[in-house]
């Protein structure tokens, strides 16, 4: 005969099983969503700051940076805002970080467990 607590006890057991098995692969694909989502911020951003060196001139300084996007920093030809809101956080709950480097604009999220750089993400042109 069968006891009455067998099947309360088998139920559990195999949702944990399963949980077990499927879980690593979620967690490699928000992995990779995650990753997937910060290159495509990476790549925005990077084509709003050439359409701001296009009515400018240059790129936005280290000092101006991604605020000149929002704000006139006090250069002419700019014509934004550039950006309807503030720069959002990277994925991993971490601030963009806007360089510049030898003339150029990089865009870096630094939140994940490998840094992933502009110059990953979208080719860069040998003009300054």
């Amino acid at each position: 005969m069968k006891r009455a607590g067998t099947a309360f006890f088998a139920l559990p057991l195999t949702v944990l099983l399963a949980l077990a098995l499927i879980s690593p692969c979620a967690i490699r694909c928000a992995h990779y969503n995650r990753v997937s989502f910060a290159k495509m911020q990476i790549a925005s951003f990077m084509a709003v700051l050439e359409t701001y060196r296009t009515d400018v001139g240059s790129f936005p300084t280290e000092e101006q940076g991604f605020e000149a996007l929002r704000s006139n920093p006090g250069v002419r030809g700019w014509n934004g805002p550039y950006l309807s809101k503030d720069v959002p956080l990277d994925p991993w709950g971490v601030p963009y970080r806007y360089t510049v480097i030898g003339g150029r604009p990089q865009v870096s999220s630094i939140g994940g467990p490998k840094p992933i750089t502009s110059s990953q993400v979208v080719p860069q042109p040998n003009r300054p």
